[in-house]
């Protein structure tokens, strides 16, 4: 005991060895912990609580939890020329209960001067962000034309309102839509696509952006030599980078006009000069599909999320493309549907999925299985993601993740519902541009820079069947679905309280109306109020714009009267599901009448069970 005593003299006074550890190793410590556990050390004396509101201290775990390119970036970033200075904690505060999107329509030339020279609109291009700079290539226009332009606009670390794009006159790589472009250390990679003929590319380029202050930006590309094996051409696939010097690509649409299911990692060179293209055959894999995402988050990890399938149905189901054990594998990710809203569809083609700051990957717009445009932000928990997957083996139904997908609320310029457009992130994770896509019918007359192919002033509510990108004939029409060319920025943020609040509206008939509403639509059918016409221009495959096409006029008269029979149907089961609850609910009160009557009959009986019996 003497010994004992002697061994713990340094420390009498009621201190702990703890409070004794250097601030700079403290700080050591508390980044191996996890964030509750850092707020539990906090409590247990006022010096440790002192600590842990350290600005240094939050500076540190933003690094640790989001990276230090992240971190770097948000340094150097500036509005209108001023740096800004962030409190580190209140930032990370902030993204962890990230809850909404604040979204801005950039200018296109400063109020009150000359227009300056812009992109045409479009739908299923390319836009990254590489070297400071925003690059927009290739794309579908009105009329269903392959572009083959390459555009430019400097951002920097400066925020801007005004965009200032500069067309590169480089003659290739050759027009197409429906390609994959990422970004690879300071270079594009652009692979696939399709022309206005209807003919899939399997091509594979390299773009080198520079920013020069004498010459400006300049952009160059060249063919890369990947040897005598490539994916088979197609279109409409999923592309992302997945470390300096990989690309993985899935799916999209063949020369038959089929979907397609296969993997292919391209390993290039270390000067970017040679690739290999290497397919991926696992067990289980993504099922076919065109319309993707594949998004790189971290840790040899990308999620797939969406797609439009073989039967031309709209998937919602995620997918793990996981290399960190040195193997290539696919691992479905299942959830629960629980916490969706009711109402909301999930399931969506043509949107886009970004990584965002917090390692939080966010999707925005695309149309669900019904051809309706989205303009609508959902996050998908990564961090959900990576604890299932530690365990090494594919997540079980009864693991499924209740809590992978939440909504965000959109603020400022609410964008209109579109798909295929494309969307990047600055190296800050904090802001996303979109551009382009396809929207409906007649644009706002505000959005002077929108494209309309339906001139209809006296009768804005016809809309026609939407149709999906992936193939185009010059002989087809032009189509409602328009592609838009106004860009826009969307800038994460949170409010003090971390709970969201949702309402919803719904429309009422008015108390006194007696017409249902099978019979209201009804009507509307009849009196021409609801338009069934065919589609005229036809971005899908060969096969299924083909049968559109040859259906000419009929089909409009086909789809209108087979909804007035389902109408018929759908009144007849409504009323005898009616018949039946009334019939059962009639049950129901004479049953609790009667144990009521037997109840109040008896005063003996303890009044405790005659509560339970009622």
């Amino acid at each position: 005991m003497a010994t004992s005593s002697s061994c713990s003299s340094p420390y009498t006074n009621g201190s702990s060895p703890i409070t004794t550890i250097a601030q700079d190793h403290l700080f050591s410590i508390l980044l191996l912990l996890p964030l509750d556990s850092i707020f539990r050390f906090a409590l247990t004396c006022k010096k440790f609580r002192s600590l842990t509101y350290s600005d240094s201290l939050w500076e540190s775990l933003c690094r640790r939890d989001w990276g230090n390119s992240t971190i770097d970036a948000l340094r150097s970033f500036a509005v209108d020329g001023k740096q800004q200075q962030f409190p580190w904690k209140k930032l990370y505060q902030q993204i962890y209960q990230l809850d909404s999107v604040y979204c801005r329509r950039l200018l296109t030339h400063p109020q009150g001067g000359e227009e300056l020279l812009l992109p045409r609109p479009r739908a299923s291009h390319s836009l990254n962000f590489v070297s400071g700079c925003l690059v927009l290539f290739g794309g579908g226009c009105e009329g269903g034309r392959h572009l083959d332009d390459t555009w430019v606009a400097y951002v920097g670390n400066d925020f801007k309102r005004i965009l200032e794009w500069s067309k590169i006159e480089s003659g290739v790589p050759s027009g197409r839509f429906g390609h994959s472009c990422v970004v690879i250390g300071d270079c594009l990679v652009l692979f696939g696509g399709i022309n206005d003929h209807g003919a899939r590319q399997n091509d594979t380029w390299i773009g080198q952006v520079a920013v020069h202050d004498a010459f400006g930006i300049t952009l160059s590309w060249r063919l890369l030599d990947v040897g005598s094996i490539a994916p088979p051409p197609r279109g409409a696939h999923a592309a992302c980078s997945m470390d300096k010097r990989r690309m993985l690509i899935h799916g999209g649409i063949g020369l038959s006009g089929l979907r397609l299911g296969d993997t292919w990692v391209l390993e290039l060179s270390e000067n970017l000069h040679l690739g290999v293209w290497q397919e991926i055959a696992t067990h289980p894999s993504p099922p076919s599909r065109s319309g993707h995402t594949l998004t790189p988050v971290g840790g040899n990890q990308t999620i797939l999320f969406g797609g439009r399938g073989l039967g031309y149905e709209v998937l919602n189901d995620v997918w793990l493309f996981d290399t960190s054990d040195g193997h290539w594998r696919w691992v479905q990710l299942l959830f629960d549907l629980q916490n969706i809203p009711q109402g909301l569809t999930l399931p969506r083609v043509g949107h886009s999925a970004n990584l965002i700051i917090g390692g939080r990957l966010l999707i925005y717009g695309g149309e669900d299985s019904y051809r309706h445009r989205k303009n609508d932000f959902w996050v998908l928990d990564i961090s959900s993601v990576k604890s299932i997957t530690q365990s090494g083996s594919p997540p079980s139904p009864e693991r499924s993740m209740t809590k992978l997908w939440r909504q965000l609320k959109s603020k400022g310029d609410n964008p209109c519902g579109r798909s295929f457009h494309r969307a990047c992130v600055d190296p800050s994770g904090c802001n996303l541009y979109i551009f382009g896509g396809m929207v409906d019918g007649l644009l706002n007359p505000v959005e002077s820079s929108g494209l309309s192919a339906e001139k209809e002033p006296n009768n804005p509510s016809r809309r026609q069947l939407p149709k999906d990108i992936s193939d185009a004939e010059k002989s087809k029409k032009e189509n409602p679905r328009v592609p838009h060319d106004s860009p826009i920025l969307c800038h994460v943020e949170a409010q003090e309280h971390p709970r969201m609040c949702w309402r919803w509206t719904r429309r009422r008939r008015a108390a006194d109306s007696r017409t249902t509403p099978y019979e209201e639509f009804e009507s509307l059918i009849k009196q021409g109020k609801a338009y069934f016409s065919p589609p005229t221009l036809d971005f899908r495959d060969s096969q299924e714009a083909q049968a559109r096409a040859e259906g000419g006029a009929a089909p409009g008269e086909k789809v209108k009267e087979a909804v007035l029979k389902s109408l018929d149907k759908s009144k007849a089961a409504l009323e005898e599901s009616a018949k039946s609850a009334a019939k059962l609910a009639g049950e129901a009160v004479q049953k609790t009448t009667n144990k009521m009557k037997r109840t109040f009959s008896f005063g003996d009986r303890d009044p405790g069970h005659q509560a339970d019996e009622l």
